[in-house]
């Protein structure tokens, strides 16, 4: 680590260039200043006073261009080292007061009344809780108060957080988000000191369902605009899925570490546990652009409207939402009935597509011609790398496989089952990995088309209490 600190002064310690960006500068200087102890231990004055010297003039740079860094996620972390430097190094006290009211502001501005952010992006958002947390304790152990719009931001955001945590404690992945680096979610909400309360069911426009030991967390809005574009993926009605502490069903995740082919697979449909009409897309990304260091590609077309009711009652939990993102290419509307038992060991989807009216008729008709005999539907399920799937005996059902030894059957009618080959992709992993995907096929020839599922735990609850299997410990002969 001092190695490689030192080559990083060395070269490029002005924070000039290449490496001269707001957000980068902040991340680094936060992560050197916590741990400077560790990085100046049985150094030489000379090297000591190279370390001091850049991050001086590091500071220097952030205090004049921070507000060069785009409005997110960037913002806050180039406000968050501003403030960290501030009170950190001897001289830059004038800082605090600065930083913080800076950061107060972008958290009025940027975080919304239900806690969420515009990108939709819930990484995003798991992050810079973390980035406001961080600042805040900081301040407080020095003695400061953080600006009220700051705690304001906290009170609002550990409530969504809450609602987009699978049973892992993974952040749930959509619109450019991974599930987040392990533990950092819930460092950040202990280290929050947050009240505790009732997980919202709701939340920057998602929803979450909840039985027992499993938890589903739906994609019930539309596709983010604006900057949030940048990052957005088309998945209108997809949702994630967790039993116990293990993932189950997933999105595909975000391609962005691994190049734009992958990138721009991931932001389609298909990459998502949801369903494809026509073989297209519900949103329509514009030409490759370049917005700082992302790439990206803004959002030109998506659904319009995106309804969501919910209903609760003794044998559990009621989800019914829609789209018309596939209204202007093939008229038509898509609308997803989710049941979950109160014991959370059965979920239950109706997905339906309809036309209605003349104009959606006409256009359901012309794409039925474009097809040929009607047009295709597939509803994708993508499962985690972990866990295992083959058919049962009888070969109308398919049998999913947890570590911990949980089973899940899974049945359907109204369509084909097929198990295809699926990825997982996690920016933190070395490369994408392989995995395998549920997919439901049927040919939609009338002006409604439905189709049926079932996810149902094998066994009672009971028998699958232990999510974590460990590997038999083998001992040398002589051991035994």
């Amino acid at each position: 680590a001092q190695m490689g600190a030192g080559s990083w002064i060395e070269t490029s310690g002005a924070a000039r260039g290449p490496v001269g960006v707001p957000d980068l500068t902040g991340t680094r200087l936060c992560h050197w200043l916590s741990h400077a102890p560790f990085l100046l231990k049985e150094i030489g004055p000379g090297r000591q006073q190279q370390f001091f010297r850049s991050l001086g003039r590091q500071t220097a740079y952030l205090s004049n261009s921070w507000d060069d860094a785009p409005q997110g996620l960037p913002r806050f972390e180039a406000l968050t080292g501003l403030l960290i430097a501030g009170v950190s190094i001897e001289g830059a006290e004038p800082l605090v007061d600065r930083a913080g009211s800076l950061l107060g502001k972008e958290c009025f501005a940027r975080i919304g009344a239900d806690g969420g952010m515009a990108s939709r992006n819930p990484e995003e958002l798991a992050t810079v809780f973390s980035l406001l947390v961080w600042s805040a304790r900081t301040l407080e152990e020095a003695g400061g108060k953080p600006h009220p719009d700051h705690i304001a931001a906290l009170a609002r955001m550990a409530p969504a957080i809450r609602l987009l945590r699978l049973g892992d404690g993974g952040i749930a992945q959509f619109h450019g988000g991974s599930r987040g680096l392990h533990g950092l979610v819930e460092q950040a909400l202990a280290d929050g000191q947050v009240r505790l309360g009732q997980t919202a069911n709701a939340a920057m426009s998602f929803s979450r369902m909840s039985g027992g030991r499993t938890i589903l967390v739906i994609d019930t809005g539309g596709v983010p605009e604006g900057d949030g574009a940048l990052t957005a993926h088309a998945a209108p009605l997809a949702f994630e899925m967790s039993t116990g502490r293990r993932p189950f069903l997933l999105n595909c995740g975000t391609g962005t570490e691994f190049g734009d082919s992958w990138s721009r697979a991931s932001r389609n449909i298909a990459a998502h546990t949801a369903m494809v009409v026509g073989g297209t897309s519900p949103a329509k990304f514009g030409a490759l652009t370049r917005a700082g260091r992302i790439q990206a590609e803004p959002v030109k077309t998506g659904p319009k409207t995106v309804t969501v009711e919910r209903a609760t009652d003794r044998s559990g939990q009621w989800l019914l939402c829609g789209h018309d993102g596939y209204a202007p290419i093939n008229g038509l509307v898509h609308e997803r009935r989710l049941f979950l038992a109160t014991d959370g060991g059965d979920l239950r989807g109706e997905d339906t597509l309809s036309a209605t009216g003349s104009k959606a008729e006409n256009a359901f008709t012309a794409a039925m011609r474009k097809h040929g005999r009607g047009v295709p539907i597939a509803a994708h399920f993508h499962l985690h790398p972990d866990v295992a799937v083959e058919a049962d005996s009888t070969g109308q059902a398919l049998i999913l496989t947890l570590p911990s030894g949980e089973q899940w059957g899974f049945r359907q009618s109204g369509g084909t089952t097929s198990v295809e080959p699926s990825v997982c992709l996690d920016p933190h992993a070395d490369a994408p990995r392989a995995t395998k995907q549920i997919v439901v096929k049927t040919v939609a020839t009338s002006y409604a088309t439905r189709m049926n599922w079932v996810f149902k735990r094998e066994g009672t609850s009971a028998q699958v209490l232990r999510d974590i299997v460990e590997d038999p410990i083998e001992l040398p002969d002589q051991e035994l």
